[in-house]
């Protein structure tokens, strides 16, 4: 099998490791397991270098197998598991996955188990056929587990699963999802115990949802969030907040700080996790970003002095950016899943400067890799 689409390319004699999975190679889950850790991190690096032309480190994780807190595992034509390398519509099945806990993995086991006893359906996301379409699981370091289970519509044959497994999980959450798009969550439908799990981070515990973006490397976020804490002062403006991880962790080193975000499932759990940690002087509101600036440039002028982003895998968009050009704050602090957008959009700030980089081996055993991108105004 070729691998010429790989980000990073390893040597045969590279390619030295044990992988820790039997079903490396053939499953597109990760791509890396047969390369030793720091040689991983090592072309991590030298990949941001290249693409920011400026040397860059990459923090490591201190995990890096069973680090992983969300998986989705499809469930098509028969098999359970995730994606054959190269290829959407072939399907390996699996019974244990090496990146997720040995809770997770437990309940893996355990729903695959009630699949084959109960003759639940798969779906067949080529030709829109069929009932259950994934199975999720999110489990923390706290021991804290959530199955969700996700059907293309309200036929009741999940429950039988839903009965038998909801005294094993912390959470298990029934979804629908109707449309066509191959999406791994849709409109909560049912709830069986409870309705988040909690992470902690640093001194800070925070519930996340069935739906909520969150960090997947819990074991390396706290470095991130220090390292972006230190650049925060004053009044802060967070925007794609999520459900205010990054502003409770950083409140008491500003002035205060406004997060945004367009989910309002997000926001309701950012304030229950503000009121959980006891933090002041942080507000969170839900608002589509874009409009919300463009409407905050008509108005008396509001300064900010720092504006923290997190933007999904799309960025921030050039019409974002030119909004906050706009507000000419004199700090941005840019956390980035997709560097190569980073690397476009801070072209696009040209009346700033790019005085700190950094990147975070949050994904092991795969290509991505997070980076801190900090711009100061001239």
């Amino acid at each position: 099998m070729t691998r010429k689409k790989e980000r990073f390319v390893f040597t045969e004699e590279e390619r030295q490791a044990e992988p820790a999975c039997p079903f490396f190679g053939s499953c597109g889950g990760c791509k890396y397991q047969d390369v030793p850790y720091p040689l991983q991190v090592e072309a991590k690096a030298r990949w941001l270098s290249d693409l920011f032309e400026r040397p860059v480190e990459v923090a490591p994780s201190p995990v890096v197998y069973g680090y992983r807190n969300r998986m989705n595992f499809v469930y098509a034509f028969g098999k359970l598991g995730l994606r054959q390398f190269g290829s959407h519509k072939w399907v390996v099945d699996i019974d244990r996955c090496a990146l997720m806990s040995e809770e997770a993995n437990t309940l893996l086991g355990r729903v695959r188990g009630l699949l084959s006893q109960h003759d639940i359906r798969c779906y067949n996301y080529i030709r829109h056929e069929g009932y259950l379409r994934y199975v999720c699981l999110r489990s923390t370091r706290l021991g804290e587990t959530m199955v969700i289970l996700v059907t293309a519509n309200d036929s009741p044959e999940i429950q039988p699963i839903i009965g038998q497994i909801q005294g094993e999980a912390a959470s298990v959450v029934w979804e629908i999802h109707e449309g066509l798009a191959d999406l791994s969550e849709g409109r909560v439908h049912q709830v069986a115990g409870a309705t988040t799990i909690r992470e902690k981070i640093g001194r800070f515990t925070f519930k996340m949802g069935p739906n909520s973006f969150f960090q997947n490397n819990p074991y390396l976020i706290e470095a991130l969030f220090e390292d972006l804490a230190g650049f925060v002062q004053g009044r802060v403006l967070e925007l794609y907040c999520g459900v205010g991880c990054i502003g409770i962790f950083v409140a008491e080193r500003a002035e205060s700080v406004l997060g945004l975000e367009a989910v309002e499932e997000a926001i309701a759990l950012a304030r229950e996790n503000r009121k959980l940690n006891g933090v002041r002087g942080v507000k969170f509101e839900v608002a589509e970003v874009r409009p919300w600036l463009r409407d905050l440039g008509r108005k008396p002028k509001v300064q900010f002095d720092t504006i923290i982003v997190d933007p999904p895998r799309e960025g921030l968009t050039p019409r974002v950016v030119k909004y906050l050009r706009r507000l000419a704050a004199p700090r941005i602090v840019y956390v980035s899943c997709n560097p190569k957008i980073l690397r476009d959009e801070v072209e696009l700030f040209e009346d700033y400067r790019l005085t700190y980089l950094r990147g975070y081996d949050l994904f092991p055993q795969t290509p991505h890799v997070e980076a801190l991108a900090v711009l100061e105004r001239t």
